[in-house]
């Protein structure tokens, strides 16, 4: 996981969830 991706996680963590489901 990128050191990026840590920082959105927080806000996208739906969205990314969507992606990587």
């Amino acid at each position: 996981m990128p050191v990026e991706l840590r920082e959105v996680r927080d806000a996208d963590i739906p969205a990314i969830t969507a992606i990587y489901a």
